[in-house]
């Protein structure tokens, strides 16, 4: 087969796609998260959109294989395009401007990185560690306001982060971060999770530089700023119990895809990954077993995952048709166990198996 080489130009965007693939995935190294399952090792990562991917293998090697294999199928184009004359200012020190001229400085800024939100711009991937109410209750902004997860997420880290600079002007900034900082702990629950988020190019390099001259880890920064940006949605901090209820649902929503099935095996359900699926939205009341393998498998008490399914149950959404007799049927609760099982239409040994779950 005779080949050509590419035009300057043309190797030139391929260098920068394959030099955007292979930053994406050194980002992933710091927050992909590796579980043992029944079948081997399952690798979850966070998508540029919010959402969780997970592959499985039987080992390590096997699952990051697959992961790379999969990836670009998910994603499509590289998740960092730059335009091929692009290049990243990076701001240099100068001598502390005036109050009145750092305020100028600021508003440009400000203005800046708000049109910069409104536009396809580049953008970067953070890892950030924070406890899982934390996480929680941005998903559960995002859900009250329609909008994905990490367009939520994008807007508060910009609001909390122009907060903080607008603050650092009058009071002292280690102080002040400390007071961020506090409002991330502060957060109910001992549980941390590893998740991402995505933010304008210009935004990360001055995030980054802040952290680096406070010795902080843009990990927490993000974190600070987030918990900060937070606090005008809602009025006080939620009851330990309506935030673990709201950190159950957030675990709930991502168990979706290839993560119900090795669920399902984990808890004892085997290949009816169906069957959980109704268990999750709160269809099927489960056997007091299975909750309370779930409640183990996912980090969450038993009386959280029930009032989270139950949350479930009652949201759902009602597919609209019409009727050919009368009224349709919409089941006001949800389905007994054995009547789901035997619905399966199981060979006897498996729907024995299942049937003797039963409390």
């Amino acid at each position: 087969m005779r080949t050509k080489a590419l035009n300057k130009q043309d190797a030139k965007t391929a260098a920068n796609y394959l030099r955007d693939w292979a930053a994406y995935l050194e980002s992933l190294s710091s927050s992909a998260i590796f579980a043992v399952t029944s079948d081997g090792i399952q690798c979850t990562v966070q998508l540029p959109t919010g959402d969780q991917f997970a592959v499985d293998g039987p080992d390590v090697f096997e699952a990051i294989k697959n992961l790379v294999i999969e990836l670009p199928g998910k994603m499509g184009a590289p998740p960092v395009a730059d335009t091929i004359n692009q290049k990243s200012a990076v701001p240099t020190r100068t001598s502390p401007p005036s109050k009145h001229g750092a305020e100028e400085i600021m508003r440009h800024q400000e203005e800046t990185l708000h049109k910069s939100s409104l536009t396809k711009s580049r953008q970067e991937t953070i890892g950030v560690t924070s406890k899982k109410s934390l996480h929680a209750t941005v998903i559960n902004l995002a859900v009250q306001r329609n909008e994905s997860v990490a367009v939520v997420a994008r807007e508060l880290v910009l609001e909390g982060f122009r907060s903080l600079e607008k603050q650092m002007l009058t009071i002292s900034p280690t102080k002040l971060l400390e007071t961020y900082e506090k409002k991330a702990r502060d957060y109910d629950g001992d549980a941390t999770e590893q998740w991402m988020v995505r933010i304008d190019k210009k935004l990360a390099i001055k995030l980054k530089l802040t952290a680096k001259e406070y010795e902080k880890s843009a990990s927490q920064v993000v974190a600070a700023c987030l918990s900060n940006a937070l606090v005008p949605h809602y009025a006080m901090a939620p009851h330990s119990a309506t935030a673990e209820l709201t950190a159950a649902l957030a675990t709930l929503a991502l168990i979706k895809g290839p993560q119900v099935t090795p669920l399902a095996a984990k808890v004892g359900l085997g290949k009816q990954r169906s069957l959980l699926s109704r268990i999750l939205s709160g269809g099927v009341e489960a056997p007091g077993i299975i909750l309370d393998r779930l409640a183990t498998a996912l980090g969450h008490s038993r009386s959280a995952l029930q009032g989270a399914m139950r949350d479930n149950f009652s949201n759902r959404s009602i597919p609209a048709f019409k009727a050919e007799n009368g009224k349709p049927q919409i089941e006001s609760r949800p389905m007994q166990w054995e009547a789901a099982v035997k619905e399966l239409a199981l060979p006897s040994t498996e729907e024995a198996q299942l049937l003797s779950l039963k409390d």
